[in-house]
């Protein structure tokens, strides 16, 4: 079931950003075969502009970053106070059967310069490994896996309680004496 939550970009626990990741296609199931389109929202929540580069990025698996499903990652933002970005992006073809996620890297240094913008630098890292909030969880899967795993069961759970009811139907009419 895919999760979605808004994404809090903060210095000094003040919250100066706001980011939201909105799935123009959500439902429960992707598959590899399938892009996921969606529109990122980024509002500037403080009493300064603020500007900069963000970047966004798909992550699957046992939490690793896929940039290669993305053509062009990064988010040129300059927003006046109350100010709100929206863009409308695209995974790319889902390559792998996982869990997936897409996110945002958060920023490094944050300047507060005698002007009163805030200028965001590039995305932290911490030994090489990028610092990042997620804003939107969901599975991927393999559509022949899915029908073999998934569908196929399913159904043999359905038709296994349809004969299990029609076997206690004729035990029903066997001890209620009813010929047929």
């Amino acid at each position: 079931m895919p999760a979605n939550r808004q994404i809090d970009v903060r210095d000094n626990n003040e919250v100066y950003l706001e980011i939201t990741i909105d799935v123009k296609n959500d439902k429960e199931v992707y598959f590899t075969d399938e892009e996921v389109c969606f529109e990122i929202k980024i509002e500037n929540v403080s009493d300064r502009r603020v500007k900069g580069k963000l970047g966004w990025f798909l992550g699957r698996g046992s939490g690793t970053i896929d940039h290669a499903n993305n053509r062009d990652n990064d988010l040129q933002i300059d927003l006046d106070p109350g100010e709100i970005h929206k863009e409308s992006l695209s995974t790319g073809y889902l390559t792998h059967q996982s869990n997936a996620l897409i996110g945002v890297n958060m920023p490094g240094d944050v300047d507060r310069s005698i002007d009163g913008v805030i200028e965001i630098s590039e995305p932290q890292t911490d030994a090489g490994n990028m610092y990042y909030q997620e804003g939107f969880s969901f599975t991927v899967w393999d559509r022949e896996f899915y029908k073999v795993n998934y569908r196929r069961p399913r159904r043999a759970q359905y038709a296994s309680v349809a004969l299990a009811v029609l076997i206690i139907l004729v035990g029903v009419l066997q001890v209620l004496d009813v010929t047929l």
